[in-house]
């Protein structure tokens, strides 16, 4: 199918359901990640079923399952790639409860031919060689997960990774060349900082090493060719830092900096002198993911203010010339490319939108043939999704916030609706963006209106705006949710006599805080695995076992006492009149369900019982067992419903 007949997949795109169910939304994607192979002949891509998930390799030319196999039960495909023509390695995922984001890596790299042969684990304990090479001998095992940093075409037995200790040891970070045959491992850097990582050039070779100290400054060292590492940019949070992007040649680098502005700009970076050469920059979002071409040639990058938009390096290349084409035809969605052939003809494009969850396609860039491969979640209409629209306000101190609001198919303006504030986890550095979202999705199914907020220290809007809501959770940051409520009202959105806030982790507590700041306004409330007591966050979970971390928590929340205990959700429950409904995960290492027991017991105290209590024992910070998700987000629904849903009494007493 030729682009001009692109239009016809979207109109023809799943069959219209009157209410979708809840599993509709909760249960795994068919299709998670898709890579074409660096000649054409294979595509490689990941699916769900029950426990497992699989990588299963298509030979292209006879459209023919070539091999299947997965990595263990309750282990997840993280990332994987193409080494070579024949080669892949994949990076697993355990769903081990107790982790943030369902699943981790284990720090293993699995490799294996395209139709299954010379499988083996060729880094990590699985690995045929525990031991690294060295000009000094042999040194023991390597105990650390892994990143790969570059394949190293010229040399295809060997690609470069870099490597993070496990655990709160103090060991540098370190880059290998690594045999993806053998597992033979060979010491090319040493880094300075546990979390330090690499950054390699076109040619193969270690040319940055990025890295935190304990007090979280990022510090940037730059190695010339025969040279020594350099500092050549350092900054905290609120000061910014150059990053390299991509090798530009000839000494130059593509690179994001913030240090001299709030918002990241693209800029071409000659590290060695300092020379700068600003190539975009919007002043009120960051620049963020990049657009590679061949042989990894940045040909553009990607922001979002409202909706997703690029700004091109090269606007003849024939990648960027499709790329235009595709999202012309496309207008209502984005576009992103996860793979390419090495001659840069053919590629693999995921395209996704807020009512049109991400679907594949293969790409023929010499013809601009566009083949729909499969789509991730077929079982869902576009039309009985809804339009998911951004919005800006300015809070009550003259901050300008932005965020999304999601509405039922078929809403009219001049109806309000009940509405559910759904506030992001993170919290700095996060942020929500326009898109395909399961919750908003789902809660919007069932017609109620969602409202989501980047407020003051979510990522994307600058370090000045991030800088922002450090050491402001329960206030500021607070307001410009309390304020973005208000305005759904005054904007005729939302039924002010039937609303709700909902959030996980940090937006856990930015809930319950909004349930005790705001008595009146909220009908309920619902903390998902979220923090309920500030002071415990220095003595419990996963965040104070390092030193940066405790330094972190410092400059995010403060540290005095009185004032945590003045911010914390289980030390007002007393002003709390909102019906409450708590969840958490028995093995959460980041939040222990010790946060939900205090504040359970706080508002037993105070003679307002928590209404819903779902504890999943085998969990961890959020549920990644679908079941679990499907009942979970089922007594989420009933407990909406019973509060703030069409039917409501809302005269009744509060």
């Amino acid at each position: 199918m030729r682009l001009g007949m692109v239009g016809v997949l979207v109109l023809c795109y799943g069959a219209a359901m009157a209410t979708p169910p809840v599993d509709h939304f909760t249960r795994y994607a068919d299709y998670e990640q898709a890579r074409i192979s660096p000649t054409g002949k294979y595509l490689a891509v990941t699916t769900k079923m029950d426990d497992f998930e699989y990588l299963s390799v298509i030979e292209l030319a006879r459209n023919e399952l070539l091999y299947r196999t997965h990595f263990g039960k309750d282990r997840d495909v993280a990332d994987f790639l193409w080494a070579t023509p024949e080669r892949i390695l994949v990076q697993p995922a355990a769903r081990i409860p107790g982790r943030i984001e369902f699943s981790f890596e284990t720090g293993e790299i699995y490799a294996l031919n395209a139709d299954g042969g010379d499988a083996a684990v060729v880094f990590g304990f699985g690995a045929r060689r525990s031991t690294v090479s060295t000009r000094a001998g042999r040194v023991a095992a390597v105990r650390a997960s892994a990143e790969i940093l570059h394949l190293l075409p010229e040399q295809p037995r060997h690609v470069l990774i870099g490597t993070v200790p496990f655990g709160t040891g103090r060991d540098p970070g370190r880059a290998y060349r690594l045999d993806i045959h053998t597992g033979q491992l060979n010491l090319v850097a040493t880094g300075r900082y546990p979390g330090s990582r690499f950054f390699a050039g076109r040619d193969g070779e270690i040319r940055f090493e990025i890295g935190g100290t304990d007090d979280n400054v990022t510090e940037v060292y730059f190695r010339a060719p025969a040279g020594e590492f350099d500092l050549v940019s350092q900054g905290r949070i609120d000061q910014g830092v150059v990053s390299p992007l991509a090798d530009a040649g000839d000494g130059w680098f593509y690179a994001l900096d913030n240090a001299e502005t709030s918002t990241a700009r693209l800029i071409r970076w000659q590290p060695a002198t300092g020379e700068k050469e600003v190539l975009f920059h919007e002043p009120s979002v960051d620049v963020a993911g990049p657009l590679f071409g061949a042989g990894e040639r940045l040909l553009g990058v990607r922001y979002s203010k409202h909706y997703p938009d690029y700004h091109y390096l090269e606007a003849d290349a024939p990648l960027v010339r499709t790329h235009r084409r595709i999202r012309a035809a496309f207008p209502s969605e984005d576009l992103r490319f996860t793979s390419l052939t090495r001659d840069g003809t053919k590629a693999v494009a995921v395209i996704s939108g807020d009512r049109f969850p991400a679907t594949f396609y293969l790409v023929d860039l010499t013809t601009d043939r566009v083949v729909e491969l499969f789509q991730s979640r077929p079982w869902l209409s576009k039309e009985d999704l809804s339009p998911m629209e951004p919005v800006e306000l300015v809070t009550r101190d003259g901050t300008t916030v932005h965020g999304f609001l999601t509405t039922p198919p078929g809403w009219t303006e001049g109806d309000p609706l009940p509405l559910i504030v759904l506030i992001h986890g993170g919290p700095h550095g996060v942020r929500d963006h326009w898109g395909f979202d399961t919750e908003a999705q789902l809660f919007a199914s069932r017609g109620f209106a969602v409202l989501q907020v980047n407020f003051r220290g979510s990522g994307g809007y600058g370090k000045d705006f991030l800088y922002a809501g450090f050491g402001r959770w329960g206030r500021e940051m607070q307001d410009d949710v309390t304020d973005a409520t208000h305005w759904a009202v005054a904007a005729g959105i939302a039924d002010a006599d039937r609303m709700c806030i909902y959030g996980a982790s940090y937006g856990g507590y930015a809930a319950l805080t909004g349930a005790f700041r705001e008595p009146d306004l909220y009908r309920c409330a619902v903390g998902y695995v979220g923090v309920y007591d500030l002071e415990m966050m220095f003595s419990r979970g996963d965040i104070p076992s390092r030193r940066a971390g405790v330094n972190y928590l410092k400059s995010a929340i403060g540290e005095d006492a009185d004032e945590l205990r003045a911010r914390s959700p289980a030390h007002n429950a007393e002003r709390i009149k909102a019906a409450v409904m708590l969840v958490h995960g028995g093995r959460d290492q980041r939040v222990p369900i010790a946060q939900a027991h205090n504040l359970r017991r706080a508002l037993k105290d105070a003679g307002s019982p928590v209404e819903v209590w779902h504890v999943e024992a085998r969990e961890g910070h959020g549920f990644g067992n679908q079941d679990n998700r499907r009942k979970m987000y089922s007594r989420m629904l009933g407990f909406f419903d019973r509060h703030i849903g069409r039917g409501t009494d809302t005269a009744r007493a509060r």
